[in-house]
């Protein structure tokens, strides 16, 4: 059991343990957010860094099934021994059954989708994530079949995969996963931002608390002088009040004395001369 032996009520000791308890868990979440916020922008600069030197669709190959064939390569352009391999790969595949595969081989992923007696392949670096190339072979895929069905060789359809390639080697909207990625690292640091401005506002907080406590013992000790000063004050009166009465019963007695002295004994005097 501890007894209180300090000057401070027991109210203010724990009211300035709670606060020193609240100013320590706040900045153990300062630390913390920080150094959240540190390790996320690492994560997300290696992840831009992954993403943007790391993943390249090289080429991409179309033949239908008329016989026609049309090869366009990537702005970096390709070796020739994975441009062979992938003239190997498409002249062996079956235009009449429709398959997805993807084949990993030298450093490269060779993805393919046949469907309605078309090929769609295409050639990447391993680093690229697979379902980013089977994306980029069903966007042609689809504006094929609507817009370019039998003008495989046109240039305006060259022209389109050469934009679909550069859309998805460059562009992190291509990749719908690494757009959610983008948009989690944007609300966490939104929520990080939120973090940093609510323990400022507890610093504040703890400002206007010290400031209130303060002014709570300026007006303990206000109402103590007042107190001391109206007592002071009342006792002041009374002896004044006393000091009063005394000095008027003082002046009547002299009053009364000098009466008697001018009135009484001169009347005395003269009966006992007569006597």
């Amino acid at each position: 059991l501890k007894l209180n032996t300090d000057e401070r009520p027991i109210e203010k000791k724990y009211r300035e343990g709670k606060m020193k308890r609240t100013l320590k868990r706040e900045s153990k979440v300062l630390e913390t957010a920080r150094k959240e916020k540190k390790e996320g922008v690492k994560k997300k600069e290696g992840r831009e860094y992954k993403y943007k030197y790391k993943r390249m669709i090289r080429a991409f190959i179309l033949v239908t099934g008329d016989g026609s064939k049309v090869t366009v390569q990537s702005s970096s352009g390709g070796d020739t021994e994975i441009t062979q391999l992938s003239q190997k790969i498409v002249d062996k595949i079956d235009l009449g059954i429709d398959d997805m595969k993807c084949y990993h081989a030298n450093g490269h992923l060779f993805n393919y989708e046949v469907e309605d007696e078309a090929c769609y392949f295409c050639v990447a670096q391993e680093s690229c994530k697979r379902r980013l190339c089977f994306g980029f072979l069903a966007t042609i895929k689809k504006e094929y079949q609507q817009k370019y069905r039998g003008k495989a060789n046109s240039e305006a359809f060259k022209a389109y995969v050469r934009q679909q390639l550069d859309f998805f080697n460059n562009n992190p909207e291509a990749d719908k996963i690494r757009g959610i990625l983008n948009q989690v690292d944007e609300v966490k640091e939104i929520a990080l931002s939120n973090i940093d401005k609510l323990v400022e506002r507890g610093g504040r907080i703890e400002e206007l608390a010290e400031m209130s406590e303060d002014l709570e013992q300026r007006s303990g000790e206000f109402a103590r002088a007042s107190h001391q000063l109206k007592r002071h004050m009342f006792f002041q009166n009374i002896k004044w009040s006393a000091c009063l009465v005394i000095s008027i019963i003082v002046c009547v007695l002299v009053v009364l004395i000098i009466l008697f002295l001018l009135i009484f004994v001169p009347v005395m005097v003269v009966k006992n001369r007569a006597g």
